[in-house]
């Protein structure tokens, strides 16, 4: 799979728990079940590509996700070098 098709999976993956965790509410809550997910869950060059992807594009994802994968890049999963 060329890196383009890894990164529209990885968007539609984060997506998807997302909407699955809508039931907690507000952003906060949801941000910190989506983080915890990909943090426990996602290989670091995963976290890196859907990271760099949304930090430096023109597409936006929606405040939940963008709430967690500030979170996931606070915990320290930002790294240099995949």
């Amino acid at each position: 799979m060329e890196y383009s098709g890894k990164l529209q999976r990885l968007i539609s993956m984060v997506q998807q728990i997302a909407d699955n965790n809508k039931h907690h509410g507000h952003t906060e809550a949801n941000a910190e079940v989506i983080a915890g997910h990909i943090i426990k869950f996602w290989a670091r060059p995963m976290k890196n590509m859907i990271i760099d992807h949304f930090q430096n594009s023109a597409e936006h994802p929606c405040p939940n996700i963008r709430a967690a994968l500030q979170k996931v890049t606070d915990h320290g999963h930002k790294l240099a070098g995949n």
